[in-house]
């Protein structure tokens, strides 16, 4: 039996051509925001280089996710506790939002590194989590820690 997979991008500075071109390839162009509720625990979520403070939403539903390629969860973390530290109240809860949900991903996913290309950096980054079982600790929505992850709201 064959499943339809059905294909979303979003990105604020598509162009007009950008999007007749995705159209081509049978891809469904969102406007941006829009993307999050069409996320679900089936869902391949490709997220190349948003800032690691924006993409927590992203992140939080990425913990159901099976498929989840971004930045390194390490450096989030790191960048998210070198925020909290120099914040005032108001960045830090956004900061703990970000850690929480990197440290979910570490938990839930088995962690692998793009290797390296030899004539580009541009995709050193990138580092593909994939979901583990859940007898091997992956996601279990009746033990998940971010359980308010869809009630969450951004500005």
């Amino acid at each position: 039996m064959r499943h339809k997979i059905t294909l979303y991008a979003q990105e604020p500075r598509f162009t007009p051509l950008d999007n007749e071109f995705l159209a081509s390839l049978g891809v469904t162009v969102l406007d941006s925001p829009g993307s999050l509720e069409h996320i679900g625990e089936d869902s391949f979520i490709y997220v190349p280089s948003l800032e690691w403070s924006t993409e927590t939403p992203y992140r939080e539903k990425a913990v159901g996710s099976p498929l989840y390629i971004t930045s390194d969860m390490e450096y989030v973390i790191d960048e998210a506790e070198r925020e909290q530290r120099a914040s005032l109240r108001e960045g830090f809860e956004s900061a703990m939002r970000s850690i929480k949900s990197a440290k979910a991903i570490l938990d839930t996913h088995d962690k692998y590194k793009l290797p390296d290309f030899e004539h580009s950096d541009a995709l050193r980054s990138l580092t593909i989590y994939i979901q583990k079982a859940p007898e091997d600790g992956g996601y279990d929505d009746d033990k998940c820690e971010i359980s308010d992850r869809t009630e969450s709201t951004t500005t």
